[in-house]
């Protein structure tokens, strides 16, 4: 009786040791890069890498000046952001979790067009550095009626490249979730997890409305009971600030946070096994896989939301839609 039961045991360890966090995250990864190739690959051979025609937007200097300059504040950041990492991955001799949450927000541009899966959920400055979507080569996506009006994607505005800009949100968010947590040990994990979020949502909520006051891009749609300003072009559904806070930063911090208490971060675990030369880049594909669930559930949430409805602002600006 006693052999059959250490065949099993030692069955389950074997299995255990195969299936790998950092093994699933890293392939994950690899499968998000090659998706994003491949989506990318198609959109710029079909030729369609172009901006928003030049047009009479109808924007005053002084806006356009703050929306131009907000961009730049924006690009400075993700850079220094980048910079910072950089810096401390070189110190500490390895690719920390959150260089490698840097690199996978970086590279889930290629989701963006999620967004408007079904409705046109967002619109952004035409001024501003935009393409045309490249949502036709998504897999599945057969994007909102616009009535033969082109949808364009925002190079570095409210998403695109600036996606890495919500690892300021993610600091500031961990860093006031540690003092509760060590101040309230006694705390359940469900307490703390909606206490992150409330915190989570406390940040957004003035954080939005600057990427919208300055012009850089609009929810079209909200619905109405639960929108600020609904009926405006400057409307900012709450359902939105909800799933920015409960499903995209989060759970990461969560993660994070477990991963105090650890030598080694649970999503790099059993990465020590890959070959000394491949492990930072085992590291980074992980981060990339785990950066890339996180922004598809958080779009995906998104169209959920937009199926709810509300009427499009009638003072929406030319230079948004």
């Amino acid at each position: 009786m006693a052999q059959p039961v250490r065949q099993v045991a030692a069955t389950r360890l074997t299995i255990r040791a195969r299936v790998s966090p950092v093994g699933v995250w890293s392939t994950i990864g690899v499968t998000a890069l090659a998706l994003q190739a491949w989506v990318f690959g198609r959109w710029l051979t079909a030729g369609d890498l172009r901006s928003a025609p030049p047009g009479d937007y109808q924007i005053s200097d002084t806006r356009m000046a703050v929306a131009w300059a907000f961009q730049a504040i924006v690009a400075t950041t993700v850079l220094s952001i980048g910079v910072v990492l950089v810096r401390r991955c070189l110190r500490e001799r390895t690719v920390t979790f959150d260089a490698a949450l840097y690199a996978g927000l970086l590279l889930s541009i290629w989701q963006d067009p999620i967004l408007y899966w079904n409705k046109l959920y967002v619109v952004y400055n035409k001024n501003l550095p935009n393409v045309e979507t490249w949502g036709p080569f998504i897999p599945g996506w057969h994007g909102p009626d616009t009535g033969g009006r082109q949808i364009y994607e925002s190079v570095a505005g409210g998403s695109g490249l600036a996606y890495p800009i919500v690892m300021v949100w993610f600091w500031l968010q961990y860093k006031i979730y540690r003092q509760i947590a060590r101040r309230r040990p006694h705390w359940s994990n469900g307490r703390l997890f909606l206490t992150a979020t409330a915190i989570g949502i406390v940040i957004d909520l003035p954080l939005e409305p600057l990427f919208l006051l300055t012009g850089v891009f609009a929810y079209p749609v909200g619905y109405p009971p639960l929108t600020l300003f609904a009926g405006h072009w400057y409307q900012l559904p709450l359902l939105e600030v909800l799933s920015a806070s409960l499903v995209l930063v989060t759970p990461v911090l969560v993660l994070r946070s477990i991963d105090q208490t650890r030598r080694v971060p649970w999503l790099f675990t059993t990465s020590s096994r890959a070959p000394t030369p491949a492990r930072p880049l085992t590291r980074l594909l992980a981060g990339v896989g785990l950066a890339n669930v996180v922004i598809c559930a958080y779009l995906l949430s998104n169209v959920a939301i937009a199926e709810l409805g509300g009427p499009f602002p009638g003072d929406m600006p030319s230079y948004l839609w």
